[in-house]
């Protein structure tokens, strides 16, 4: 193994060993080597199937990868176990509920991530994206997006019962998204919210919730008919 790709393997968990999977700058990996050099050594863990770089999308149509920022990713490893082993964590640590002290929102957020990654790929190569917004005093970062039909849904994962979704509604009111999927322990549910973040554009929208172990079957429950909703609400704006 190259010397560089030895010290990214062992370095890449540290943006993920926080709340939540957070978009990966070289200096975070080394200060040491040429960004040059880590880019390659990322691009064979990417190949040998280790981590798969999930890239930032304007999202502003499809497919996604038209808005693509190159230099914009934050890193998903192909397996929770992988993730865990590089943060030092042993399945005792999940199965004790020790998680819910720290990780937890990573572990949740990779958990998810993989699902989404290799959902129905067939013979294509996987791809997932997300979304950000890095503006002074407003910054907003949605954890991932689909394409559902024509539409992108923008989905956060939350590792609680709660939490805010103020990024999801920055974004569902900037794109005039009809629909947000949020993950989380909770029970499945469906409503209609309204995203007041954008002043003077009140934008309703669908908020379809679902617990983590339904990722893999969130679609078929979106597109059929268990998450239908009267007509909108009329804006209070």
């Amino acid at each position: 193994m190259y010397p560089e790709t030895e010290h990214t393997t062992a370095t890449l968990a540290r943006p993920i060993d926080e709340a939540d999977l957070n978009p990966l700058k070289y200096v975070d990996i080394s200060r040491e080597e040429r960004a040059q050099d880590l880019a390659q050594a990322l691009r064979m863990l990417e190949m040998a199937r280790i981590v798969y770089c999930i890239h930032h999308s304007s999202a502003n149509a499809l497919p996604l990868r038209v808005g693509q920022k190159q230099n914009d990713f934050k890193p998903l490893f192909l397996d929770v176990g992988l993730m865990m082993r590089a943060l030092g964590l042993q399945i005792t640590d999940l199965l004790n509920g020790q998680l819910l002290l720290a990780n937890r929102g990573a572990v949740a957020e990779q958990f998810v991530g993989q699902q989404l990654l290799w959902q129905d790929v067939g013979d294509q190569e996987p791809e997932l994206y997300y979304w950000n917004r890095e503006k002074r005093g407003a910054a907003a970062e949605v954890d991932f997006l689909i394409p559902m039909g024509r539409e992108i849904v923008p989905v956060e994962v939350k590792a609680g019962t709660t939490g805010s979704l103020k990024s999801l509604q920055v974004f569902a009111a900037e794109k005039s998204s009809p629909l947000g999927l949020r993950f989380n322990q909770d029970l499945p549910s469906v409503t209609w919210a309204e995203s007041k973040v954008v002043p003077g554009k009140a934008h309703p929208f669908k908020l379809v919730s679902l617990p983590m172990y339904l990722v893999s079957e969130a679609r078929r429950l979106i597109q059929g008919d268990a998450f239908t909703l009267p007509a909108a609400p009329v804006s209070s704006a």
